[in-house]
């Protein structure tokens, strides 16, 4: 769906929290687990490619920056990701990721 002047304000907020309600439903499902589960390339493509999907939410609206980045925490702590974790999405944030 793309964002266009036809809708309200209001549509418009909704659309944003369903994306993100929606990121939030993938890390706590077992979807994502699973994945990490096996491990290998197919891991790391779909972990970034949801963590960008956040940094993106948070470069395009700075009211959804803190409730994203909380959702890396989660993310982070629902997997016992240490160090490697951080940095990974450390360095998605430095290389504009999400802007």
């Amino acid at each position: 769906m793309e964002i266009t002047e036809h809708l309200s304000h209001l549509k418009e907020r909704d659309w944003w929290l369903g994306r993100l309600f929606g990121l939030k439903a993938i890390i706590m499902s077992d979807c994502l687990s699973q994945l990490v589960a096996v491990g290998g390339a197919s891991q790391e493509r779909e972990f970034r490619a949801v963590m960008g999907e956040i940094l993106d939410l948070g470069g395009k609206k700075s009211w959804l920056r803190e409730s994203g980045m909380w959702r890396v925490v989660v993310a982070a702590r629902k997997f016992n990701w240490g160090k490697g974790y951080v940095g990974m999405v450390w360095k998605m944030v430095v290389e504009g990721k999400g802007e």
